[in-house]
């Protein structure tokens, strides 16, 4: 149950299978909102941070300082690649598309007849 929370990424794997697992004493090891829990389990490998934003956005204020406090001190397993954003990947295509024109006016020349 991985996922992205402003641009963090957060593992619940072992909460959530420790939920599962031990079913008698399920009081002592729940200590995140369970609407936090729910919102991983329905999107997991996706950015929840609207979704996220709005069950903190529905907390009263202790209850979503603590859960904010202990979802980077628990579950925080690092940042995403920001190679992988626009800013990073234009360069690629730019010089995909140049190295296509030039292909192309060589092509261009060796086909026209000469004169």
């Amino acid at each position: 149950m991985w996922a992205i929370y402003e641009g963090s990424i957060f593992d619940l794997m072992d909460y959530i299978y420790t939920q599962t697992f031990i079913e008698s004493d399920i009081a002592k090891y729940s200590f995140l909102d369970p609407n936090i829990v729910f919102v991983f389990e329905q999107q997991p490998g996706r950015d929840i941070t609207t979704a996220l934003s709005a069950v903190f956005d529905a907390m009263d204020s202790a209850n979503r300082t603590a859960n904010m406090d202990c979802l980077p001190n628990t579950f925080y397993w690092g940042e995403t690649d920001f190679w992988y954003t626009p800013r990073y990947q234009v360069q690629n295509y730019l010089l995909l598309v140049f190295s296509s024109v030039t292909i192309a006016s060589m092509a261009l020349k060796c086909t026209s007849p000469s004169t």
